[in-house]
């Protein structure tokens, strides 16, 4: 018996009867896939083209148009010592600050990182890639030191910018809830702006209406009334809501003034400078007081008149210029010696005449640079 899709033979013997199948071999009924329609294009070499002339779009030359490329690893700004990818690179010479000529980078890493108190001192960092790359000798130990400062930095002026916020949750109440209270009165009462943030608790069901955000909202401004006001329009999302507060206190304006401190300066000029910061501080000026390296002062060339000088005032002349160089060559010796514990030392030395934290306090945190320290004061009254 001759089946569609199979072939079933039946033998004929004394034993019993085998069914066999075959597979299908579609002669039959054979199927073909059905393709979707394609457009029709041209070969033009080896690049496929439409038949309206247009090449098709590539997969690569789509991606690299869709989305900027990303640097390869290790080629990017900032990256230090082996993970360089470059094999050839100029180096910034730490004593000239000029450029080498090209050069291994596995030999400026044996120059300078050849043990391991080396690799303590100094790291390769790459500081810019293309055809020539450049890299710098920099100090791990300065590198780390300047960010941990950095970040102290926008944190104090996080704390003296004027602002603050406090962040809420819909469901806050009892201690916490007044607690928070506390610290936006607190705020307001000194003078500054402050911003309620009011967001769900993480893991918590936001299950409010925005009706009932905003009563919730209301009724803290209300208690806050008598040191604060709104000043801005409500910031108000799906789930979050910011209320923007400023103080109900006149803050006159402060008369801020400058004294300017020499690191070199004499014991008399300095106890005259400070006299000066405390008679500012107790008229309720502020005052920036710089502490910084003396800049060697350029004097004017006299002007000539055409009458000429004798034998003896030329010699005088000469003498006083020569004296006035030195005084200044040794002034700058001294200037140059005095690192970062020297300086913060004679900062914190000459300070203590102001009492500060009794009469006077720091209303901004310190700028601290090189060749300066900059100290923000006020007074407490």
């Amino acid at each position: 018996m001759l089946r569609t899709g199979a072939l079933s033979i039946r033998v004929l013997s004394n034993s019993v009867p085998v069914k066999r199948h075959t597979p299908c071999l579609r002669l039959l009924s054979p199927r073909s896939p059905i393709r979707a329609p394609t457009a029709p294009f041209h070969r033009h070499g080896s690049t496929p083209v439409l038949a309206n002339g247009d090449p098709t779009p590539q997969p690569e030359e789509a991606a690299s148009s869709s989305a900027p490329q990303k640097p390869k690893p290790g080629t990017e700004i900032g990256t230090q010592n082996e993970f360089i990818s470059y094999q050839w690179v100029r180096l910034v010479d730490p004593d000239t600050g000029e450029l080498r000529p090209m050069a291994r980078l596995s030999t400026i890493l044996q120059e300078y990182r050849s043990d391991k108190a080396m690799r303590k001192r100094h790291s390769v960092q790459l500081v810019a890639n293309g055809a020539e790359p450049i890299v710098k000798v920099v100090d791990p130990g300065a590198l780390y030191r300047k960010a941990k400062e950095m970040k102290q930095r926008a944190r104090e002026n996080a704390r003296f910018s004027g602002e603050k916020e406090i962040q809420l949750t819909w469901d806050v109440a009892g201690l916490d809830h007044q607690r928070k209270m506390e610290q936006a009165r607190e705020g307001l009462a000194e003078g500054q702006r402050v911003s309620l943030v009011y967001a769900p608790k993480k893991g918590v069901r936001f299950l409010l209406t925005p009706e009932e955000m905003a009563e919730r909202a209301q009724e803290d401004v209300d208690a806050l009334s008598e040191v604060g006001r709104e000043w801005k329009e409500r910031d108000v999302r799906r789930r979050i809501t910011v209320v923007y507060l400023e103080s109900t206190k006149v803050v006159a304006p402060v008369e801020e003034k400058e004294v300017v401190v020499p690191f070199t300066a004499s014991q008399k000029v300095v106890r005259q400078r400070m006299a000066e910061v405390q008679k500012m501080l107790e008229g309720g000026s502020k005052v920036k007081l710089r502490f910084t390296e003396e800049k060697e002062r350029k004097e004017k060339k006299p002007q000539e008149t055409g009458a000429v000088d004798s034998v003896a005032d030329a010699l005088r002349k000469e003498a006083a210029r020569v004296k006035q160089q030195a005084e200044a060559e040794a002034k700058r010796k001294e200037t140059k010696e005095w690192t970062r514990k020297k300086k913060d030392t004679f900062v914190e030395e000459t300070i203590k005449t102001l009492k500060l934290g009794e009469a006077a306090k720091e209303w901004r945190s310190r700028d601290l640079w090189t060749a300066s320290t900059t100290l923000y004061l006020t007074s407490n009254s």
